[in-house]
């Protein structure tokens, strides 16, 4: 049986663990921008768009999320609905457009 060297065992469990409190900071921090997402009124008829504006996130450099029943290669979308009665969604986010 070969042993594994302690100072690499210990140098490769300190990036893991590294790597895992990384993805919690990015986890708890998307998680605070859909927090503090302004919502828009969802519209009053169905406009036959592929993707509707659902909410945008309040900081300066957010996003704009979207509801859309096709993933638009542009943006970040993910399949959320996948109802085989139903045709599939997807939540899509896109930086905010700025109005200047």
């Amino acid at each position: 049986m070969m042993a594994v060297p302690l100072v690499p065992g210990i140098a490769v469990a300190s990036l893991a663990v590294a790597g895992a409190l990384r993805q919690r900071k990015q986890a708890r921090e998307q998680e605070e921008a859909f927090y503090s997402m302004q919502w828009t009124a969802p519209p009053d008829t169905d406009s036959g768009e592929a993707c509707v504006l659902i909410g945008e996130e309040a900081a300066t450099d957010g996003r704009q999320w979207f509801a859309c029943t096709e993933p638009d290669p542009s943006i970040e979308c993910e399949l959320v609905s996948n109802n085989p009665a139903e045709s599939p969604e997807y939540l899509c986010k896109a930086p905010k457009v700025s109005d200047a």
